[in-house]
């Protein structure tokens, strides 16, 4: 009886240690595969457009390998005018020219991400557009900085400085 009532009491005490995960890490969780990137219907960035500009907050944690190739795909389709709204009919907004890509989330971005972005910006260069980054994490600014990337991909402190940037530079 006293080993079942302390190991109800241990495993209580290592509840209370544990981290508390919200309920949109939980969501997100739930919807990855097992090789731990998200499902194909999971939502990677919230999409804004301001003038010529497509601003995308990435909102997932982890930017690596299928997951970049597919915020690189649906970014992409934006440039191209291929997005369709509810019921899929056209949304009829004009396509953008550049891109500020905020990463206020990603705590994380592999090899993989990167090259998915340098193939994004390839493919807008050719079309006239730029991007910029804006709010990103210690770890990933040193990440593009550690390449050099920092000179392809200017790193601005808010939304509103990228924009600046890329529609002068554009």
């Amino acid at each position: 009886m006293l080993g079942k009532f302390l190991r109800s009491k241990s495993k209580s005490r290592d509840m209370h240690n544990s981290p508390v995960l919200s309920d949109e890490t939980l969501r997100a969780l739930r919807k990855a595969d097992d090789l731990g990137h998200l499902a194909p219907n999971c939502e990677l960035a919230r999409y804004d457009t301001l003038g010529q500009v497509l601003i995308a907050i990435v909102v997932i944690q982890t930017l690596s390998g299928p997951d970049a190739e597919r915020l690189v795909e649906e970014v992409a389709a934006r440039f191209r005018g291929d997005v369709v709204g509810p019921g899929g009919t056209p949304t009829g907004a004009s396509r953008p020219r550049h891109l500020v890509l905020d990463l206020q989330n990603v705590e994380y971005m592999d090899s993989g991400a990167i090259g998915s972005l340098v193939s994004l910006l390839t493919q807008l260069h050719k079309s006239g557009g730029r991007i910029a980054l804006v709010n990103t994490q210690r770890n990933v600014q040193f990440l593009f900085k550690l390449t050099q990337l920092d000179r392809l991909f200017p790193i601005c402190t808010d939304v509103l400085k990228a924009i600046e940037r890329v529609e002068r530079e554009g």
